[in-house]
């Protein structure tokens, strides 16, 4: 059965129909979404989910007329949720650092500091985020935090080094922006 295009009628794919399907078409779909997204890693997680989610359908896609655009469609509503998912928790924790920005206010809870401190954890992707937290505010080390979140210790120690540097970027910005003896152009 050739991997262009799967008829309905043509039954279960096997194993080695179905990696012919993915050694044609990863790569590609991988790069494609790369350009949607602007993140490689996400890119091949939604590639791989759709794929999966090809493999695991009633008799591994046999059903689907072009198992191609069908990967496709799935890969990309991936990353649309994907998008979403962010954007809802990026608003959930800017809500979370005005209501702590609030409290500080009436003098009920928090400092200035934890409110920035969320402002700039919001602007982490949600593994960092979610590494920082885990490692930083509740001391676990690198092995209990990746048991946590079921990853390799390796994955979590460039987890929070990623998460350093983007925390000092974003800091570094708000430090600038803030300072007003900066200056905004070469001339001075």
């Amino acid at each position: 059965m050739g991997h262009e295009q799967w008829d309905a009628g043509a039954g279960r794919v096997d194993d080695q129909g179905f990696e012919q399907f993915m050694a044609a078409h990863y790569r590609g779909l991988v790069g494609a979404l790369t350009l949607i997204c602007g993140d490689r890693t996400l890119a091949e997680e939604a590639t791989q989910e759709a794929m999966l989610r090809l493999w695991r359908s009633p008799d591994h896609g046999s059903g689907i007329r072009t198992a191609e655009a069908w990967v496709r469609v799935v890969a990309v509503n991936y990353l649309r949720n994907h998008a979403r998912r962010l954007g809802r928790e990026r608003r959930a924790l800017l809500r979370l650092a005005e209501h702590m920005e609030s409290q500080v206010s009436k003098g009920t809870a928090g400092s200035d500091w934890d409110i920035d401190l969320v402002r700039q954890l919001s602007g982490l992707p949600r593994r960092q985020r979610e590494v920082v937290v885990l490692h930083y505010r509740f001391g676990m080390s690198v092995a209990q935090t990746a048991e946590t979140l079921g990853l390799a210790a390796g994955t979590v120690k460039t987890l929070l080094f990623r998460s350093r540097l983007r925390l000092q970027a974003l800091l570094a910005t708000d430090a600038a922006a803030s300072d007003p003896t900066a200056k905004g152009d070469a001339d001075g």
